[in-house]
């Protein structure tokens, strides 16, 4: 496995030492995992095998949430998944699932759906989305029209890295848990929507 992998896989086992020490892990623990395995190897197995990492996590969490999705309601305690979660599942998807195939763009989906009904929708979760799946699905997703956004955004060579509509734009009831979540002093700023404040999850 390359190094990533094994970073991955690294981070898997410090969770499973957690549990044997009946420490018991957060959303900060879970997130640190996912985005591990999101910056996964240079060949297919070690792409599968970190996805597989990023899954089990993701869904761990929920499992441990019992997440409510009732439209007026919000999970911001310690151990529900909150915007990082949301947006480091995206980026693994889009960095380690393959783009032929319908399984990249369900998957995503189905995260950024899951996104919208927790209340959890920041910036980086739809640039994450952006950057994933195409503009015309993308579109279908956030159900809006297209937008000219030709000067929205950092570009890379003629390739638009951050996504031409923002979480302000959308109905508010997908991001009702931000503002919650930025007014408290926790250990995340968990719903804070620079990217930047992701920094500090991701490897060297």
């Amino acid at each position: 496995s390359g190094e990533n992998v094994n970073n991955a896989q690294r981070a898997w086992s410090i969770l499973e030492r957690m549990k044997a020490n009946d420490a018991i892990p957060n959303s900060y623990t879970y997130n640190y995992i996912i985005n591990c395995a999101s910056q996964a190897g240079r060949n297919t197995e070690d792409k599968r095998v970190s996805f597989e990492i990023a899954l089990r996590a993701f869904q761990e969490l929920r499992k441990a949430s019992g997440m409510n999705t009732d439209p007026d309601s919000c999970n911001t305690g310690s151990c529900d998944p909150n915007s990082f979660t949301f947006a480091f599942m995206l980026k693994a998807c889009k960095n380690l699932l393959p783009l032929s195939g319908s399984l990249r763009v369900k998957v995503m989906a189905q995260t950024f759906q899951e996104c919208c009904r927790s209340g959890h929708l920041n910036d980086a979760v739809l640039d994450r989305l952006w950057q994933g799946v195409s503009p015309e699905q993308f579109y279908e997703l956030v159900k809006e029209e297209p937008k000219r956004h030709s000067s929205v955004g950092r570009k890379t060579g003629l390739q638009q890295t951050n996504s031409p509509i923002q979480a302000n734009e959308l109905p508010t009831s997908w991001s009702r848990c931000c503002n919650l979540s930025k007014r408290r002093k926790g250990r995340m700023n968990n719903g804070g929507t620079s990217w930047k404040k992701g920094v500090k999850l991701s490897l060297p």
